[in-house]
């Protein structure tokens, strides 16, 4: 009887290990952002359309430290599945949006544009929803927040 037990446990254990780990690994990250996501109180403020050129504005409040990974954009177009990556650039510096700049929590704001792309430029139903990568403290993986969407106005008739 002891020797089943001992078998019994020399399997079971390790599955439950390898399961646990796993489990813990694939619904860490929705957990966390669940309960405890890096920006809150988010908005996009001020969209302006100049041409083939978009601004606005997008503000946030870093509820804990996290180190910036990733900003990711696209252009998508309302009620169908195309996806056009953007660049987005912070309009003071007209420099790329990057993740080398820590902030510490608070709240932040920042001013982006973004050049439409001649293909989409006519397009109604425009919008630029976002993601941002974080690191947190514990390293086990990380958290992909989304960004509000920027709704971009149509073009000037013309």
């Amino acid at each position: 009887m002891m020797r089943r037990t001992i078998v019994a446990a020399a399997i079971v254990w390790p599955l439950a290990t390898v399961v646990g780990g796993w489990l813990f690994l694939h619904t860490g990250p929705t957990v966390e952002l669940r309960l405890a996501p890096v920006l809150v109180g988010q908005s996009i403020t001020d969209v302006t359309r100049q041409g083939n050129r978009v601004c606005w504005g997008w503000i946030y409040t870093k509820a804990r430290p996290a180190v910036p990974q990733t900003f990711a954009w696209s252009f998508t177009v309302g009620g169908t599945a195309v996806r056009v990556p953007a660049v987005v650039l912070k309009a003071s510096e007209k420099s790329p949006m990057t993740a080398a700049r820590i902030r510490p929590p608070g709240r932040g704001d920042v001013d982006l544009c973004a050049t439409i792309p001649d293909e989409l430029e006519d397009v109604a139903g425009l919008s630029i929803p976002g993601w941002a990568e974080y690191e947190t403290n514990h390293n086990f993986w990380t958290i992909w927040q989304a960004i509000p969407p920027v709704v971009v106005p149509p073009p000037l008739p013309g």
